[in-house]
């Protein structure tokens, strides 16, 4: 499995905890902690890591150390650069929109 699209996973999972955390929160309280909220970005990034899981970097050379995960963006494609911005853009805005939403903006 490549590293970039484990990584992804695991962006998915934590922003899905933190969406989760945002609705429980949300609906018994006032206070919703600012990290939740970052919840929608998480899930669009993850979701572009995994379709776009940048350089030729398996799990196997990141747990013998053989490379590092600076490779993941340094052997990336220019395509996939681009779309791990547009969806980090996109997933800003969704948590901004968010924010806003729940009277943090």
């Amino acid at each position: 499995m490549k590293a970039g699209r484990l990584i992804g996973i695991i962006i998915i999972f934590l922003g899905t905890l933190a969406m989760i955390s945002l609705f429980t929160i949300f609906s018994d309280s006032e206070y919703v902690p600012k990290i939740v909220l970052s919840g929608p970005a998480l899930i669009i990034v993850g979701i572009a890591m995994s379709i776009f899981p940048g350089g030729n970097i398996t799990v196997q050379e990141l747990n013998t150390k053989e490379k590092t995960k600076g490779y993941i963006w340094t052997d990336a494609p220019v395509t996939h650069k681009v779309a791990w911005l547009i969806a980090f853009a996109m997933g800003v805005t969704a948590s901004l929109i968010q924010m806003n939403m729940t009277g943090f903006l």
